[in-house]
C-alpha cells in the first residue's frame, strides 16, 4: 500500500472503529485492511482506545450529577442550585483516546478491559491451522487470513465486517481473530476465506487455501486449512 493510501484510510479508521461510517465507506476501509498489513495493527490499536473510552464512560456516567456552588446576584437573592452538565460522549472519548493513546498502550495490551455493550452479530472465539497438504507448516516469515462474512446486513448501516487471523508461522496455527474488537472471534454464519503470505519485499502472496468457504458455529470452533504442495 502506498503512503497516500494509508494516509486516506487512516481518517475513517476512528468512525470505522465506532461503527459510524457510511457503508460505502465500509467496503472502502474493508478492501484496503485487507492488503494493509500496517493499517490493521493501527485499527486494533484504535479499537482498544475506543474500548478503554467507553469504560470511561459508563464509569462516569454512574455518578451522581455535580451540583453548581450556590452564588448571589446583585439584589442579594439567592440562585438554585442546578446540576452541571456533563460532557458529551464525544468528548469523553476523544479525551480518553488521547490518554490512551499517549500513557496506556501496555495496560491495553495486557488486557483486562470488560466488553460492556451488546455486539450488532453473534461472535465466537476461535482457533484454526493452515499447513500443507501433508501436515507440515508452510515455510514463511508471515501469514494472514481473513474470514469475510456472508451474514446479511442487519439494516443499511450495520453490516458484518471482515475478521482477521495472524498465523504463528511455526506450526501454522493461530489462537484467536478479530472482527469488532481485538480477540474477540468471528461472526457466526458462513465466511469466505482468504490468505496470504508475504515475500522478502513484504508483498502479499495469495494462498490457494482448502477449504476456501468455512462455517462458523455457535460455539469455540476450531478451522482447518490446507495449502497443496
Amino acid at each position: 500500500m502506498t503512503d497516500q493510501a494509508c494516509h486516506s484510510i487512516a481518517n475513517l479508521l476512528v468512525p470505522y472503529a465506532d461503527g459510524e461510517l457510511p457503508e460505502s465507506d465500509v467496503q472502502l476501509v474493508a478492501a484496503h485492511l485487507a492488503e494493509c498489513a500496517d493499517c490493521r495493527d493501527e485499527l486494533q490499536r484504535l479499537e482498544r482506545s475506543l474500548e478503554l473510552a467507553r469504560s470511561v464512560w459508563q464509569e462516569d456516567v454512574g455518578r451522581e450529577p455535580v451540583a453548581r456552588p450556590v452564588v448571589r446576584g446583585n439584589n442579594n437573592k439567592k440562585r438554585s442550585a442546578r446540576p452541571m452538565r456533563r460532557p458529551r460522549f464525544a468528548t469523553v472519548r476523544m479525551a480518553a483516546m488521547i490518554l490512551v493513546l499517549a500513557v496506556t498502550t501496555n495496560l491495553l495490551l495486557a488486557g483486562g478491559l470488560g466488553y460492556g455493550e451488546i455486539e450488532p452479530f453473534d461472535i465466537v472465539r476461535v482457533t484454526g491451522r493452515i499447513t500443507f497438504d501433508d501436515g507440515t507448516p508452510i515455510p514463511v516469515t508471515r501469514i494472514t487470513v481473513m474470514f469475510e462474512s456472508q451474514v446479511d446486513p442487519i439494516d443499511k448501516k450495520t453490516h458484518p465486517r471482515p475478521g482477521f487471523a495472524e498465523l504463528d508461522v511455526r506450526d501454522g496455527t493461530f489462537s484467536e481473530a478479530t472482527t469488532h474488537r481485538f480477540s474477540d472471534g468471528l461472526i457466526v454464519g458462513p465466511h469466505r476465506v482468504r490468505a496470504w503470505s508475504y515475500d522478502g519485499d513484504f508483498n502479499e502472496v495469495p494462498l490457494a487455501i482448502v477449504p476456501s468457504e468455512v462455517e462458523v458455529g455457535s460455539g469455540a470452533t476450531k478451522l482447518e486449512f490446507i495449502v497443496r504442495k
